[in-house]
């Protein structure tokens, strides 16, 4: 029947996509090995917000921190129970931070 050969062609592809994902993060993550650019943060003069989940487990709660020791004018928060995305994972709270940050901002380049 039609249902079986979707579950024949899903079980079949699914090894692949994911060998195809996990090639792609190994390829990613050589990458930001080899183009280390913490040291150019410094340079960044503007306002930065960092937001991060604190359960994320593709980049730990310390990438977060160099970041932001990297970062001079750099704001972060950490959502406890969120994962790597806490723009998809809590989209409200993340677009409020958002919004405070951004509007401290606006008000702090108008003084100037």
């Amino acid at each position: 029947t039609r249902e079986i050969r979707e579950k024949v062609v899903r079980d079949l592809a699914e090894p692949v996509r994911r060998r195809h994902f996990l090639e792609v993060l190994d390829t990613s993550l050589a990458s930001i090995d080899e183009n280390d650019l913490s040291r150019d943060l410094k340079r960044i003069r503007q306002p930065a917000l960092i937001v991060w989940g604190a359960s994320d487990l593709l980049l730990p709660l310390d990438h977060a921190l160099r970041l932001r020791c990297g970062l001079p004018r750099s704001r972060l928060v950490v959502y406890p129970g969120v994962g790597h995305v806490p723009s998809v994972e809590v989209p409200r709270r993340f677009n409020r931070t958002l919004l405070r940050f951004l509007t401290r901002y606006e008000s702090l380049e108008a003084r100037h």
